[in-house]
């Protein structure tokens, strides 16, 4: 009656552990097939404008009230896809609706308080992201692996807002928006890239919050 004792009661820790290393295969995979999907939504994540601004301080901002365009156009680039008379026109509407917004009124250029005029650049960069697939409590651990290094080629695109003081006729606020640019884009979703970029490069036009008088 006093035979042998039997082990069915206790999982043994070797199954557990096989329990453990199936599971986080399976994580291991999934994270995987993942990587790529993660990666380009962070790369998107930080496609939102760059602005920086400058002014001069001599300048009474609050005594503007009209503004007018350069009489003679911003220099050429050479690129085609910056070139374009229809982005040209979605530059100036941009501006002329963020402009009218803070009660500027558009004229005649020998009517203007200042002029106003835009530049335009594409570079090209290169991003290099790695991403460590490592997790769990240490090596040797079910679910560790290597890490992956992912290399991709971006372009960033610079928008210049110049203002210049027409009675001075220097430079009185300039303005800069750069962000990355997609490879493919509508119609649509050009002019809301550019609608974007003017928003919040003027976003602190005038300095100091002066407006119109």
């Amino acid at each position: 009656m006093h035979g042998s004792s039997s082990s069915s009661g206790s999982k043994s820790p070797v199954g557990y552990d096989a329990v453990v290393f199936r599971k986080h295969k399976e994580q291991t995979r999934l994270l995987r097939g993942g990587l790529a999907l993660l990666l380009v939504s962070a790369l998107a994540a930080c496609a939102s404008v760059r602005v920086s601004t400058d002014f001069d301080p001599e300048i009474d901002f609050a005594a503007y009230r009209t503004f007018a365009w350069l009489p003679e156009p911003t220099g050429r680039t050479g690129n085609p896809r910056l070139d374009s008379p229809l982005l040209a026109d979605r530059i100036r509407s941009a501006v002329e609706r963020e402009l009218s917004a803070k009660s500027f009124r558009k004229v005649a250029a020998g009517m203007a308080d200042f002029h106003v005029g835009y530049h335009l650049s594409l570079e090209k960069g290169i991003d290099v992201r790695t991403v460590d697939q490592r997790y769990g409590y240490g090596p040797g651990w079910p679910g560790s692996g290597p890490s992956h290094t992912y290399v991709s080629e971006y372009e960033q695109g610079t928008l210049i807002l110049d203002f210049v003081d027409a009675g001075a006729n220097r430079l009185a606020w300039r303005g800069s928006g750069s962000r990355r640019i997609p490879r493919q884009t509508t119609p649509e979703q050009t002019t809301e890239n550019v609608n974007m970029a003017v928003t919040e490069i003027l976003a602190s036009f005038p300095p100091g919050e002066q407006a119109p008088r």
